[in-house]
């Protein structure tokens, strides 16, 4: 009973500082909310999910507004998480941009950068020179994809294949381990590889795309996720 006391306590009071205009001092509450609040309350932590992504959304985090969001939705099929999923995210799962070429651009530094950090003991560039140098390869790679028109005609599924089946060479010193094979997913009910466009297999009736098949952003990736 006290463990719910102090849960409760903390969502009524990050809703007041989030409608102060506080969401630093919200976020802190509806984080220990989240910790707090029995696994048993599916409902009540969809709730707080939802509205921690607002509090992230508000501070910025854009992308780790949606991962919550998702959550939220997969909970409890939260209809107003859903309803900020689709405002806000693109067909790859990450923060929609001005336009289609920033989404398929940002998904394409996306799927690279995850291949070369899988690569890493750590996950994380060394130096911020071996960033820039990566950074400035993956660069260069995109001017060549759009100069020969490689994408034109192409659904955001096989622009997510294309970007997965571009193989760039890396430089082989500043790895330190071997990429695992390739995952692929599968229906195993219908007995056929999951799309990107069908719903996800964690039922939450979320597009796999948007879902657990989600790209992370590049910041996400860079500086990590909340």
């Amino acid at each position: 009973m006290k463990q719910m006391c102090s849960y409760t306590l903390d969502i009524k009071l990050a809703k007041q500082n989030l409608a102060r205009h506080l969401p630093d001092k919200a976020l802190t509450q509806f984080a220990r909310a989240v910790d707090d609040c029995p696994a048993c309350k599916a409902r009540e932590l969809a709730n707080v999910l939802f509205y921690l992504g607002i509090t992230l959304k508000k501070l910025g985090y854009c992308n780790s507004a949606i991962r919550f969001w998702i959550s939220s939705y997969r909970l409890n099929k939260n209809k107003f998480a859903g309803q900020m999923i689709k405002r806000f995210a693109n067909g790859y799962g990450f923060t929609r941009e001005e336009n289609h070429e920033l989404d398929d651009k940002k998904a394409f530094f996306s799927v690279q950068l995850s291949r070369y950090l899988a690569k890493k003991h750590n996950g994380k560039f060394s130096t911020q020179a071996e960033a820039d140098m990566i950074i400035d390869l993956l660069e260069d790679t995109w001017k060549r994809i759009r100069e020969y028109g490689m994408l034109g005609g192409k659904s955001i599924e096989e622009k997510r294949r294309y970007f997965k089946e571009t193989k760039i060479v890396f430089p082989f010193l500043l790895f330190t381990k071997k990429l695992g094979d390739t995952i692929i997913n599968v229906n195993f009910k219908k007995g056929t590889k999951v799309t990107q466009n069908d719903r996800c297999l964690c039922g939450s009736g979320l597009p796999y795309c948007i879902c657990c098949g989600r790209t992370p952003s590049v910041e996400e990736l860079i500086n990590g996720i909340f």
